[in-house]
């Protein structure tokens, strides 16, 4: 079974149920199993997301958290000019996801009701 890392992005306040939605649609969308993930990424600004961490808790992952520096010097296929404009970076989702992982996205953004998740190897 493979190892996956979800790279994933949100607005303030999403709920753990919002996300479990968009995951489901994610996954299916690119036909990857639930347990297949392994870990969750995202800028150090979500550190205190409720949402994102019981996400993680509730997958049993890990969930690291990158500065937002760090993921600015990523290359992304898909830079976002409303993230850029939000918190003054380019990816959350998909540089957090290529930070974590092997360096490569498995899975490009896909964007939903106020949030984003990508997919890199492990």
């Amino acid at each position: 079974m493979r190892k996956l890392v979800l790279g994933a992005g949100c607005r303030r306040g999403v709920t753990v149920a919002s996300l479990q939605q968009a995951l489901a649609q994610f996954l299916e969308k690119n036909g990857i199993f639930q347990e297949e993930i392994v870990l969750i990424a995202s800028c150090d600004l979500k550190s205190d997301e409720p949402g994102l961490l019981a996400l993680a808790q509730e997958l049993l992952v890990e969930i690291r958290f990158f500065p937002r520096a760090q993921l600015d010097r990523v290359s992304v296929p898909n830079p976002s000019s409303k993230v850029k404009d939000k918190i003054g970076i380019a990816s959350v989702s998909e540089a957090a996801a290529i930070l974590a992982g092997s360096g490569e996205l498995l899975a490009a953004k896909h964007k939903y009701v106020n949030i984003t998740f990508a997919l890199a190897v492990k």
